[in-house]
């Protein structure tokens, strides 16, 4: 398939209008995302579907290894792939030498009460709460232990008194 009308790509003047371009040229083609996939490979290029609607879904330029198996897949044009090649180096080296934005003004972190409740600020809160209750979990349940074993290593084996509720447990031992 020719370049056509819709989907020349010095028509593209920023990565936005590339995408848009490449969008035409898959609804051109009639093709599926997973039907480039397998024309891709059938050409020897890797491109999965999830990495084409990836690309697709964004306004930022893609990488030109994905452009350029998405074009020979869809297209089955080498001069085609050139084209779109040079169009998104084009595009690239516009981006690169335009000046950047300046920086968003800083924002002052939220404060407790402005926390949301899945937030770090949130879940710092419960740390210590939960390590108090691990470690008192893991002494009670350690004492629970050395009382159902009824005998004292450091008392030479001698059988320990328990008390009545452990007795019981102990005798169903």
């Amino acid at each position: 398939m020719a370049i056509g009308h819709a989907e020349h790509p010095d028509a593209a003047s920023s990565p936005a209008d590339l995408i848009r371009q490449l969008h035409r040229m898959k609804h051109e083609a009639g093709l599926t995302y997973r039907e480039i996939a397998v024309r891709a490979r059938e050409s020897g290029d890797f491109l999965p579907s999830s990495t084409i609607a990836g690309a697709l879904a964004r306004d930022t330029l893609p990488r030109e290894e994905v452009l350029v198996a998405f074009v020979r897949a869809c297209t089955r044009d080498e001069e085609a792939v050139e084209s779109w090649a040079r169009a998104r180096g084009a595009i690239a080296a516009r981006a690169q030498s335009a000046p950047s934005p300046a920086p968003p003004s800083p924002v002052p972190p939220p404060t407790r009460s402005e926390s949301a409740p899945g937030s770090s600020a949130a879940r710092r809160r419960w740390r210590r709460p939960l390590l108090a209750a691990a470690v008192g979990t893991t002494c009670v349940t350690t004492a629970w232990w050395f009382a159902i074993r009824g005998t004292c290593d450091e008392c030479g084996g001698a059988r320990r008194t328990l008390p009545p509720l452990l007795t019981l447990v102990a005798q169903d031992r």
